[in-house]
């Protein structure tokens, strides 16, 4: 029966609430301790409150404070402290290993000490706060002098150890002594010494006593990537050292003249150690010579941190305990190099 129906109402949507505006939460204003210490200053050569309030921007309540802690506790009063006493403890005892770490190694960087702390004691910390916390203790050393790298340079860097090694040999002297050459070969992948030795003289039998040990001990790399130098290369013919490497399977990559950034990572190692090391060290002996920097080459293997691979030690890369995160790639296998034979 048409009259019981009833024709349905459309039902109208609920009338909207009106969205009241939301206002920004206040950022809480930070103030340095020069412009507070300049506010106190004010007040006591004769300013009123409400001048000095007008001038800094803050509120009467906030000066009065201010005033009231310098004259407690001087002007380290009013520097911002962790409202938590337990915080307060942690960050100042962390301060101090901070600034204990760089008055014991005065040639470490800000991210050298915030992976040792890592590292070593398991304290997360950023660079920029090692940083701040060694400018405010008037430890910091004068920026280092900005040098351009030569056009077109192109990076690389193996993806597993052993696959690529670099020779070379890096000549000083003895305090008080003789020149002295140190023969070292570095892992391309790990940044890992795996061989290296000092000698009296710079011969062929030196090299290939380091380079023998080395594959004695780790097995044979892939490839070695070395200079032109008489002990590695000829113009005529192939050396000693080509042909052990040639027996062992093993190819030889050799730079080009003059460009000694093919060979970076082991040019780089050989800064590293003369600065951290070498440059000031006194030997009793020869003898002595090779005992510490036994030493000092272990030391940079299992312990030191290097910022090249993210932070972790070479023996980390080298022994498999990392987890890769990245590698350079470039379209040519080695800027700037001659390939000798392969196996």
């Amino acid at each position: 029966m048409s009259f019981l129906r009833r024709k349905k109402r459309k039902s109208r949507p609920a009338p909207r609430e009106a969205s009241l505006p939301t206002t920004p939460a206040k950022k809480r204003k930070v103030v340095p301790v020069e412009v507070k210490l300049l506010a106190v200053d004010a007040l006591a050569v004769g300013l009123s409150s409400a001048e000095v309030c007008e001038l800094v921007g803050v509120s009467y309540s906030a000066l009065a404070n201010w005033r009231k802690r310098y004259l407690e506790g001087g002007a380290q009063s009013l520097m911002r402290q962790a409202t938590n006493p337990g915080s307060r403890k942690i960050c100042g005892e962390l301060e101090r290993r901070i600034e204990q770490m760089r008055r014991d190694h005065p040639e470490a960087g800000v991210r050298r000490i915030r992976d040792e702390l890592k590292r070593d004691q398991g304290i997360g910390v950023s660079a920029e706060t090692v940083r701040r916390v060694v400018n405010d203790a008037g430890l910091n050393n004068p920026p280092p002098r900005k040098r351009r790298g030569p056009p077109g340079l192109r990076r690389f860097e193996k993806e597993l150890p052993n696959a690529l090694w670099q020779i070379d040999i890096f000549t000083f002297k003895l305090k008080r002594m003789y020149p002295v050459y140190l023969v070292g070969i570095i892992d391309d992948c790990s940044r890992y010494i795996v061989g290296h030795g000092l000698f009296r003289q710079q011969t062929a039998e030196a090299v290939l006593e380091v380079v023998k040990g080395a594959i004695g001990q780790w097995g044979a790399p892939r490839e070695i990537l070395s200079d032109n130098g008489r002990q590695f290369a000829a113009w005529r013919g192939q050396t000693r050292f080509q042909k052990v490497l040639k027996r062992q399977g093993i190819g030889h990559v050799r730079s080009a003249p003059h460009h000694p950034m093919t060979l970076g990572k082991i040019e780089r190692f050989w800064k590293t150690i003369w600065t951290e090391f070498l440059e000031d060290s006194v030997f009793a002996s020869f003898a002595d010579a090779r005992q510490r920097l036994e030493h000092w080459i272990g030391y940079y293997n299992h312990q030191r941190p290097h910022q090249g691979i993210d932070g972790a030690c070479p023996a980390d890369r080298y022994e498999g305990a990392w987890h890769p995160t990245r590698h350079v790639k470039t379209r040519g296998r080695y800027p700037w190099a001659t390939y000798v034979f392969r196996r």
